[in-house]
C-alpha cells in the first residue's frame, strides 16, 4: 500500500508515522522536506516510489506533489507544479491522510518545533 501524510508541521506526521511502524514489520518510510530541486527530480523520485512491491507499505512523511502547491507560493512565491494538473504523480497513491490538529495545538508546536526551512521566518 502506498500511503501519503501531509499536514502543516506539528500537525502529528511523524507521531501517526511511527506508531503505525511499529505495528507493521514491512514498513518503509520516506519523508521529504524543504524545496524540490527540480520537476525533472520529482519525476525521478516519483518513479522510484512507484517501483515498490505493493506487499510493502510504502508512508511518505509528505510529498512535493502535494507539499510544494501549498508551501512554495508562501515560501518562494512560485509552485513548482502550476502548470500541471492537480493529480500530477498521485496515481499510484492508495491513500493520503491529512493531518490537522485544532489551531491552538498548531500554535503550540510551531513555537515549540522544527520547521522545513523558510518555514519559521514566515509564520504571523
Amino acid at each position: 500500500m502506498f500511503v501519503i501524510v501531509e499536514g502543516p508541521d506539528g500537525a502529528g506526521k511523524s507521531t501517526l508515522i511511527e506508531s503505525a511502524r511499529q505495528k507493521d514489520r514491512y514498513f518503509v518510510r520516506v519523508q521529504s522536506s524543504g524545496p524540490p530541486p527540480s520537476i525533472i527530480a520529482v519525476n525521478r523520485w516519483l518513479r522510484w516510489l512507484g517501483q515498490f512491491p505493493k506487499e510493502l507499505n510504502l508512508v511518505c512523511d509528505r510529498i512535493p506533489v502535494i507539499s510544494e502547491r501549498i508551501y512554495g507560493p508562501i515560501l518562494r512565491d512560485i509552485d513548482l507544479f502550476e502548470q500541471y494538473d492537480i493529480d500530477y504523480g498521485l496515481e499510484k497513491v492508495d491513500v493520503i491522510v491529512y493531518c490537522r490538529p485544532p489551531n491552538e495545538v498548531l500554535l503550540k508546536n510551531a513555537a515549540e518545533g522544527v520547521h522545513l526551512a523558510g518555514v519559521s521566518s514566515h509564520q504571523a
